[in-house]
Protein backbone atom coordinates (compact mmCIF):
# COMPACT_ATOMS: atom_id res chain seq x y z
CA UNK A 1 0.00 0.00 0.00
CA UNK A 2 1.37 3.39 -1.01
CA UNK A 3 2.56 5.65 1.81
CA UNK A 4 -0.18 8.16 1.02
CA UNK A 5 -2.77 5.64 2.21
CA UNK A 6 -1.04 5.42 5.58
CA UNK A 7 -1.14 9.21 5.82
CA UNK A 8 -4.85 9.19 5.01
CA UNK A 9 -5.46 6.39 7.51
CA UNK A 10 -3.69 8.40 10.18
CA UNK A 11 -5.83 11.40 9.25
CA UNK A 12 -9.01 9.32 9.58
CA UNK A 13 -7.95 7.97 12.99
CA UNK A 14 -7.12 11.50 14.12
CA UNK A 15 -10.56 12.65 12.97
CA UNK A 16 -12.19 9.90 15.08
CA UNK A 17 -10.04 10.83 18.08
CA UNK A 18 -10.90 14.52 17.79
CA UNK A 19 -14.60 13.70 17.24
CA UNK A 20 -14.68 11.76 20.51
CA UNK A 21 -12.88 14.52 22.38
CA UNK A 22 -15.21 17.19 21.06
CA UNK A 23 -18.31 15.15 21.86
CA UNK A 24 -17.44 14.46 25.48
CA UNK A 25 -15.63 17.70 26.34
CA UNK A 26 -18.70 19.93 26.18
CA UNK A 27 -22.38 19.07 25.79
CA UNK A 28 -23.37 22.06 23.64
CA UNK A 29 -25.00 21.34 20.30
CA UNK A 30 -22.31 23.44 18.61
CA UNK A 31 -19.54 21.16 19.83
CA UNK A 32 -21.49 18.02 19.11
CA UNK A 33 -22.28 19.16 15.57
CA UNK A 34 -18.54 19.66 15.01
CA UNK A 35 -17.96 16.21 16.50
CA UNK A 36 -20.39 14.65 14.03
CA UNK A 37 -18.71 16.49 11.15
CA UNK A 38 -15.33 15.11 12.18
CA UNK A 39 -16.82 11.62 12.46
CA UNK A 40 -18.26 11.89 8.94
CA UNK A 41 -14.94 13.19 7.60
CA UNK A 42 -13.11 10.26 9.17
CA UNK A 43 -15.60 7.75 7.75
CA UNK A 44 -15.40 9.34 4.31
CA UNK A 45 -11.60 9.04 4.30
CA UNK A 46 -11.76 5.37 5.34
CA UNK A 47 -14.30 4.68 2.58
CA UNK A 48 -12.02 6.40 0.07
CA UNK A 49 -9.07 4.27 1.21
CA UNK A 50 -11.14 1.08 1.04
CA UNK A 51 -12.27 1.80 -2.51
CA UNK A 52 -8.93 3.00 -3.84
CA UNK A 53 -6.84 0.18 -2.33
CA UNK A 54 -9.10 -2.67 -3.41
CA UNK A 55 -10.31 -3.55 0.09
CA UNK A 56 -13.87 -3.94 -1.14
CA UNK A 57 -12.69 -6.34 -3.83
CA UNK A 58 -11.19 -8.57 -1.16
CA UNK A 59 -14.24 -8.12 1.08
CA UNK A 60 -17.17 -7.63 -1.33
CA UNK A 61 -19.71 -7.61 1.51
CA UNK A 62 -18.78 -3.93 1.99
CA UNK A 63 -19.01 -3.11 -1.72
CA UNK A 64 -21.24 -0.08 -2.47
CA UNK A 65 -22.11 0.37 1.20
CA UNK A 66 -21.70 3.60 3.18
CA UNK A 67 -20.12 5.90 0.57
CA UNK A 68 -23.36 7.53 -0.53
CA UNK A 69 -24.84 7.50 2.97
CA UNK A 70 -21.87 9.33 4.49
CA UNK A 71 -21.51 11.74 1.56
CA UNK A 72 -25.21 12.60 1.65
CA UNK A 73 -24.91 13.53 5.35
CA UNK A 74 -21.96 15.92 4.98
CA UNK A 75 -23.97 18.82 3.54
CA UNK A 76 -26.79 18.58 6.11
CA UNK A 77 -24.37 18.29 9.03
CA UNK A 78 -22.41 21.33 7.91
CA UNK A 79 -25.70 23.20 7.43
CA UNK A 80 -26.70 22.41 11.02
CA UNK A 81 -23.29 23.46 12.32
CA UNK A 82 -23.50 26.78 10.48
CA UNK A 83 -26.87 27.33 12.14
CA UNK A 84 -25.26 26.82 15.56
CA UNK A 85 -22.42 29.21 14.72
CA UNK A 86 -24.44 31.96 13.08
CA UNK A 87 -27.85 31.74 14.72
CA UNK A 88 -27.23 30.03 18.04
CA UNK A 89 -29.18 26.85 17.24
CA UNK A 90 -29.15 24.83 20.46
CA UNK A 91 -30.93 21.58 19.60
CA UNK A 92 -32.38 19.50 16.81
CA UNK A 93 -35.98 20.14 15.84
CA UNK A 94 -38.45 17.68 14.36
CA UNK A 95 -38.16 19.23 10.91
CA UNK A 96 -34.41 18.60 10.86
CA UNK A 97 -35.32 14.99 10.10
CA UNK A 98 -36.00 16.12 6.52
CA UNK A 99 -32.22 16.32 6.06
CA UNK A 100 -32.29 12.50 6.04
CA UNK A 101 -34.68 12.31 3.07
CA UNK A 102 -31.90 11.84 0.43
CA UNK A 103 -30.46 8.91 2.39
CA UNK A 104 -33.89 7.29 2.67
CA UNK A 105 -34.51 7.85 -1.05
CA UNK A 106 -31.15 6.23 -1.80
CA UNK A 107 -31.96 3.19 0.36
CA UNK A 108 -35.36 2.80 -1.28
CA UNK A 109 -34.11 3.33 -4.83
CA UNK A 110 -30.92 1.29 -4.54
CA UNK A 111 -31.85 -1.11 -1.77
CA UNK A 112 -32.41 -3.99 -4.15
CA UNK A 113 -28.73 -3.79 -5.08
CA UNK A 114 -27.43 -3.25 -1.56
CA UNK A 115 -29.10 -6.43 -0.27
CA UNK A 116 -27.49 -8.62 -2.92
CA UNK A 117 -24.67 -10.93 -1.75
CA UNK A 118 -21.29 -9.26 -2.10
CA UNK A 119 -20.05 -11.08 -5.21
CA UNK A 120 -23.39 -10.60 -6.98
CA UNK A 121 -23.37 -6.92 -6.05
CA UNK A 122 -19.94 -6.48 -7.66
CA UNK A 123 -21.09 -8.22 -10.84
CA UNK A 124 -24.34 -6.25 -10.95
CA UNK A 125 -22.47 -2.96 -10.60
CA UNK A 126 -20.14 -3.97 -13.43
CA UNK A 127 -23.14 -4.46 -15.71
CA UNK A 128 -25.30 -1.57 -14.54
CA UNK A 129 -22.89 1.10 -13.38
CA UNK A 130 -24.02 3.73 -15.88
CA UNK A 131 -27.77 3.14 -15.68
CA UNK A 132 -28.04 2.51 -11.91
CA UNK A 133 -25.06 3.60 -9.81
CA UNK A 134 -24.29 6.81 -11.71
CA UNK A 135 -27.80 8.06 -11.05
CA UNK A 136 -26.92 8.32 -7.35
CA UNK A 137 -23.74 10.21 -8.17
CA UNK A 138 -25.97 12.74 -9.96
CA UNK A 139 -28.27 12.86 -6.93
CA UNK A 140 -25.29 13.43 -4.66
CA UNK A 141 -23.96 16.23 -6.88
CA UNK A 142 -27.41 17.89 -6.95
CA UNK A 143 -27.78 17.58 -3.17
CA UNK A 144 -24.32 19.04 -2.56
CA UNK A 145 -25.14 21.98 -4.84
CA UNK A 146 -28.44 22.66 -3.04
CA UNK A 147 -26.76 22.61 0.36
CA UNK A 148 -23.94 24.81 -0.88
CA UNK A 149 -26.49 27.44 -1.86
CA UNK A 150 -28.14 26.95 1.53
CA UNK A 151 -24.80 27.57 3.24
CA UNK A 152 -24.26 30.71 1.17
CA UNK A 153 -27.70 32.03 2.17
CA UNK A 154 -27.02 31.37 5.86
CA UNK A 155 -23.66 33.14 5.69
CA UNK A 156 -24.81 36.21 3.78
CA UNK A 157 -27.93 36.63 5.91
CA UNK A 158 -25.66 36.97 8.95
CA UNK A 159 -22.60 38.57 7.32
CA UNK A 160 -22.88 41.65 9.53
CA UNK A 161 -22.32 39.43 12.57
CA UNK A 162 -19.36 37.51 11.14
CA UNK A 163 -15.81 38.89 11.26
CA UNK A 164 -14.72 37.23 8.03
CA UNK A 165 -17.68 35.94 5.98
CA UNK A 166 -15.52 35.22 2.93
CA UNK A 167 -13.34 32.81 4.96
CA UNK A 168 -16.46 31.12 6.32
CA UNK A 169 -17.84 30.85 2.79
CA UNK A 170 -14.56 29.29 1.64
CA UNK A 171 -14.81 26.82 4.53
CA UNK A 172 -18.33 25.85 3.46
CA UNK A 173 -17.43 25.42 -0.22
CA UNK A 174 -14.38 23.30 0.55
CA UNK A 175 -16.23 21.03 2.96
CA UNK A 176 -19.49 20.42 1.10
CA UNK A 177 -19.07 16.90 -0.22
CA UNK A 178 -15.27 16.66 -0.02
CA UNK A 179 -13.94 15.24 3.22
CA UNK A 180 -10.70 16.93 4.18
CA UNK A 181 -10.99 17.47 7.92
CA UNK A 182 -10.43 20.92 9.36
CA UNK A 183 -7.85 21.16 12.12
CA UNK A 184 -9.10 21.43 15.66
CA UNK A 185 -8.12 24.32 17.87
CA UNK A 186 -7.86 23.50 21.54
CA UNK A 187 -8.42 26.14 24.15
CA UNK A 188 -8.41 25.32 27.84
CA UNK A 189 -10.82 28.13 28.69
CA UNK A 190 -13.45 27.70 25.98
CA UNK A 191 -15.27 24.70 24.49
CA UNK A 192 -13.28 23.08 21.70
CA UNK A 193 -14.58 23.82 18.25
CA UNK A 194 -13.41 23.81 14.67
CA UNK A 195 -11.98 27.00 13.29
CA UNK A 196 -13.47 27.91 9.90
CA UNK A 197 -10.30 29.80 9.03
CA UNK A 198 -7.73 27.00 9.12
CA UNK A 199 -8.06 24.19 6.61
CA UNK A 200 -6.01 21.21 5.51
CA UNK A 201 -5.35 21.21 1.79
CA UNK A 202 -5.85 17.50 1.12
CA UNK A 203 -9.14 16.86 -0.69
CA UNK A 204 -10.60 13.41 -0.34
CA UNK A 205 -13.45 12.68 -2.69
CA UNK A 206 -14.59 9.67 -4.66
CA UNK A 207 -11.64 7.75 -6.17
CA UNK A 208 -11.04 7.97 -9.88
CA UNK A 209 -11.83 4.44 -11.04
CA UNK A 210 -15.46 3.54 -11.37
CA UNK A 211 -15.43 0.79 -8.76
CA UNK A 212 -14.07 3.07 -6.08
CA UNK A 213 -16.28 5.93 -7.13
CA UNK A 214 -19.32 3.79 -6.49
CA UNK A 215 -18.13 2.62 -3.07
Amino acid sequence: MNWIWYVLLLQALLAFFVAGGLYYRHSSFKNRSVSMLMLLFGCHILIYIAGATGFTTLFPSFYLWFYFEVALLLGPMLFLHLQTMLYGKEKLMWYDAFHLVPVVVYWIGFGDVLVLPGAERVTYNELHFLDRTMLWNYLLAAQMTIYLFGHIVLIFRSKNNVENPSALLKFSIENTGFAHPPRAQYDSADPVEISPYEQDALPVGPPGDRHATAL
